[in-house]
């Protein structure tokens, strides 16, 4: 399964990291997008994608994808994260 996220903020991200069904899958510094091949089982599987800015703010956005959908569907499946603050 491809991945691509970005990360944006009213400060530059510079750190963002996937986790899927609670384990860490990939993490990438000095950078506010994301771009990894994954390899899951089929079936429902929990995404975090969490994001930290220049601030040193953490975000994250989650969801829940079905690989059996998105394995066939061509190309990168993307996610935009945006901020959620308070």
């Amino acid at each position: 399964m491809n991945v691509l996220a970005a990360g944006t903020d009213l400060n530059p991200t510079v750190y963002m990291e996937l986790w899927v069904d609670g384990v860490r899958e990939a993490g990438f510094g000095s950078t506010n997008t994301m771009r990894t091949t994954l390899n899951l089982t089929p079936g429902a599987h929990k995404f975090v994608f969490y994001a930290i800015d220049a601030a040193g703010i953490k975000f994250s956005k989650w969801g829940d994808r079905d690989c059996a959908i998105t394995e066939a569907a061509a190309g990168w499946r993307s996610r935009k994260i945006r901020p959620k603050h308070g």
